[in-house]
């Protein structure tokens, strides 16, 4: 019991108002530590679920046959997704011995979750600004769409043409289209 409660109970005269806003502070704050202690317990059974797959006889290590087999069936037998498995061992191996020290390196205090580790683990190290745009036959409609637009009323060109194919992947370099071959007469 905190101490404002404990002023409750003293007797001293706190209207209804007050009464309930230092009840309502209590519920939150006991709501908030046990939801830190609960995802501070979910943290320290995906370490140690790691540790014991990594340190098993079973596992042959990254990149060995059978490894991936046993991960698998190690999910199946559990009813968890294998995803969760391999996101527990990046846990683990990020953590370094230290899964304390590498929680708080974070900085995110009570707001840890799994989940928000779990992003973590899967984003780039890169800074946002530093990333390469990655392009892997995706369109980049936006620009071909807006292109489009600005030309309505105008009349269409091979370059602009050139220029909607390029946005939409369909010819990444007009100059890489295959030409037309023109038949020569041989003798």
């Amino acid at each position: 019991m905190t101490e404002d409660l404990a002023v409750i109970n003293q007797g001293i005269a706190l209207s209804d108002v007050e009464k309930y806003e230092i009840l309502l502070q209590e519920l939150i704050s006991i709501r908030t530590e046990r939801s830190f202690n609960c995802h501070q317990e979910v943290l320290a059974g995906k370490y140690e679920i790691a540790e014991a797959i990594l340190t098993s006889p079973l596992y042959q290590g990254k990149n060995s046959p059978g490894s991936g087999h046993l991960l698998k069936r190690v999910s199946d037998d559990m009813g968890v997704s294998s995803t969760e498995i391999y996101a527990s061992i990046k846990y683990y191996e990020a953590a370094a011995g230290d899964p304390e020290g590498y929680l708080q390196s974070f900085g995110w205090g009570k707001a840890t979750t799994w989940t928000r580790l779990k992003r973590e683990l899967d984003t780039p190290k890169l800074p946002k600004a530093q990333r390469p745009r990655q392009n892997n036959g995706t369109a980049d409609r936006a620009a071909a769409v807006e292109f489009s637009w600005s030309r309505i009323g105008k009349i269409w060109t091979k370059e602009d043409q050139d220029r909607i194919e390029q946005a939409l992947n369909y010819a990444p370099d007009p100059a890489s289209r295959p030409r037309a071959q023109i038949p020569t007469e041989q003798t």
